[in-house]
């Protein structure tokens, strides 16, 4: 009996070979995910597993109805079932219990329906709809992201013995029934590059869309039609050794040059085809694979280690990620080979526990096996199940954001602020600027300053200057129309509202480049770039005195922790960044564009509301104030930092209208 064999159930013999590449590229991820940066293109590895279970899931679905001349689907459930929901249970009931006894409110708080969306097998589209950026780690990443990919499996499995079926009965042609399967591929892809990567919305439907990766899916589906038996159980010839050499050789080569040269999030993956692509060449990848013969590839591959890896995978894949979190939280300073080590060994660890204690159990005879007994296998589901709930439930139970701030549980943001005491008579305050202020406008706890009423006119997207952004050779930003429109609509909407005070908090492009109309570059440590500055300021003060705005302020830009590798990709070219030392310096910390700020204000005598200094950044940057995460991401603050800014930002409007009254 082959090794592969001996360590797990199985309904026909395994390939060895194959779970070798499988630990091969689990092995690669987790690397990523511990440190290791030179691996940016890990994530193509994703592909393996996704064309794996559409190949391995649809050959099991034609062996069956080759032998029986039916397809069970209950049976099919109920083998999925068995496979993946005891481990993602034990997974979700110590992540809960572990964030119950010690996490904070920020982790908690989403963590609920996170566990709900884990259960649920739509993870992906949570994250889709929370905009979520794979490759950036601010603030609070959540410890089930990792899932999304469970999800989108769960999903084609849904539909995937049915139109199995349906072809193999109603389509009597093998190549047809491929052709038919490579169509939907085919769609699936130029789909994919329909969404683009235009928008941060957009670049998480496209990473973790069904939608968008069911081509893989789809290309280990067509290979599995293309090797399987048909309706009477006949097979296409074998391949000869050397052609299955070549597939597998090609295909693990091709990846492997991936995880070096491939950029996260890179154009030419979702809107040019890479995509599917890649999935084709694994596909016939792991056709040769799996009837690979003697030689160089067998042994690597067979390597009894890299076999035991492979067939771990789901465990290594599900608990690599909390455990890289977790090490981020209790020891954020290791060297990344220590972080390598320790990561990758605790997650073997917990991985080979799961695997022979709960999965090959589960496996073996359901829950049964598992409580020895059938009714207490049943008793443990409905345990198990009840268990899982009330843990999301009580992981969630916790105040949210707009309860501290009715509770009046929001620290200051600098010691010894006197508390607020609102006026009798009400000001009118508008804030402009782009994605920074129209969030932290959103947050506004209008009911802590009843006497402030506030108007967003922060546009999305919208920087100071009227020029393309160049976040890098590969994505420039024009000016949008909407940014034209707000600027044009400027005076009428202050005069509409019948704003007294106009807060600018702009800026937060200035420490990256910008394209001329010329095509030439500006950037952020040229002095070109102040005259600039000051004109559009001027330009919003006209606006605003046209209107009968009484005052105009100014908030300086913060400091942030913008390290190139945490970087979301795209917009950023995490290469081309780090050539250009001056954009990252600039962006964390914006010196240069704040004294062009303080000298425009001190000429126009508009009040400067440092919001640079209430950070503390000049003591350098600060992750977290008071317990709380400052920033989501690059640029955003996190939903917990809004109110607690406001405790400073809200005061200092005030006091600098009280001046000029």
């Amino acid at each position: 009996m082959r090794f592969a064999e001996q360590l797990t159930p199985t309904q026909g013999a395994r390939s060895a070979a194959l779970d070798g590449a499988r630990g091969y590229a689990v092995l690669v991820l987790m690397a990523y995910h511990f440190g290791v940066e030179s691996l940016q293109g890990a994530w193509v590895g994703l592909n393996l597993f996704f064309v794996f279970s559409g190949y391995v899931i649809v050959m099991i679905l034609l062996k069956e109805h080759a032998r029986f001349g039916r397809v069970s689907i209950l049976d099919f459930y109920r083998r999925r079932a068995r496979r993946l929901l005891p481990a993602l249970a034990v997974l979700i009931v110590v992540v809960g219990t572990w964030a119950v006894v010690e996490a904070d409110n920020a982790t908690r708080r989403p963590m609920k329906d996170d566990i709900l969306a884990t259960v649920g097998f739509v993870m992906n589209w949570r994250l889709v709809s929370q905009g979520d950026q794979y490759f950036a780690e601010f603030g609070n990443p959540s410890f089930f992201r990792h899932v999304w990919t469970l999800s989108v499996e769960e999903q084609f499995y849904i539909v995937a013995p049915i139109a199995a079926v349906l072809l193999v009965r109603l389509v009597a042609s093998r190549a047809l029934r491929v052709s038919i399967v490579l169509a939907v591929a085919v769609a699936s892809a130029v789909w994919t590059a329909q969404i683009g990567l235009a928008t941060s919305e957009a670049q998480a439907h496209a990473y973790y869309g069904t939608d968008t990766r069911i081509q893989a899916l789809l290309a280990g589906m067509a290979m599995a039609f293309a090797v399987g038996p048909d309706r009477v159980g006949r097979r296409p010839r074998a391949m000869s050794a050397r052609t299955a050499g070549l597939l597998a050789w090609t295909a693990t080569l091709v990846t492997t040059a991936g995880f070096f040269l491939v950029r996260p999030m890179a154009p030419v993956m979702f809107e040019r085809g890479g995509m599917l692509a890649l999935s084709l060449l694994t596909a016939l990848g792991i056709a040769g694979i799996v009837q690979v013969g003697r030689g160089p590839y067998r042994r690597i591959f067979t390597w009894g280690p890299l076999v035991y890896l492979g067939i771990l995978t789901y465990g290594l894949y599900l608990w690599h990620w909390p455990v890289k979190l977790w090490l981020d939280r209790y020891a954020a300073d290791l060297p990344v080979v220590a972080e390598l080590l320790i990561g990758s060994t605790a997650t073997l660890a917990i991985a080979a526990l799961s695997f022979h204690l709960i999965e090959v159990p589960v496996m073996r005879g359901g829950l049964a096996e598992l409580a020895r007994g059938v009714n207490a296998g049943r008793a443990l589901a409905v345990g198990a199940t009840v268990l899982v709930l009330v843990t999301a439930f009580r992981v969630g139970a916790v105040p949210t954001v707009q309860e501290d701030i009715a509770a009046g549980r929001v620290p200051e943001l600098t010691p010894g602020t006197a508390p607020y005491e609102a006026r009798e008579t009400p000001l009118r305050v508008a804030i402009y600027g782009d994605s920074v202020p129209y969030y932290l406008a959103q947050g506004f706890p209008a009911q802590s300053y009843p006497d402030l009423h506030l108007t967003n006119l922060a546009v999305e997207g919208c920087g100071l200057l009227p020029l393309t952004t160049f976040w890098s050779p590969g994505y420039r930003e024009p000016v949008k129309p909407q940014c034209r429109d707000s600027r044009e609509q400027m005076a009428d909407e202050l005069r509409k509202n019948e704003i007294d005070v106009l807060v600018l908090m702009v800026g937060t492009d200035l420490g990256t480049l910008h394209e001329q109309a010329d095509g030439s570059l500006i950037g952020p440590d040229d002095r070109r770039l102040g005259p600039l500055v000051r004109e559009q300021l001027d330009d919003l003060r006209a606006a605003a005195d046209a209107a009968g705005v009484r005052q105009v302020q100014l908030v300086t830009l913060p400091c942030r922790d913008v390290s190139v590798e945490r970087l979301p990709s795209p917009p950023f070219d995490r290469d081309w960044m780090r050539e250009h030392t001056e954009v990252t310096r600039n962006l964390a910390e914006p010196d240069r564009a704040n004294r062009w700020f303080a000298s425009w204000a001190d000429r126009t005598d508009t009040p400067l509301l440092d919001l640079h200094g209430a950070l503390g950044c000049d003591d350098g940057f600060r992750k977290q104030i008071n317990g709380i995460t400052l920033f989501r991401d690059a640029l955003h603050f996190s939903e917990e930092a809004n109110p607690m800014l406001w405790t400073w930002l809200a005061p200092a409007i005030r006091d600098a209208w009280d001046q000029l009254a």
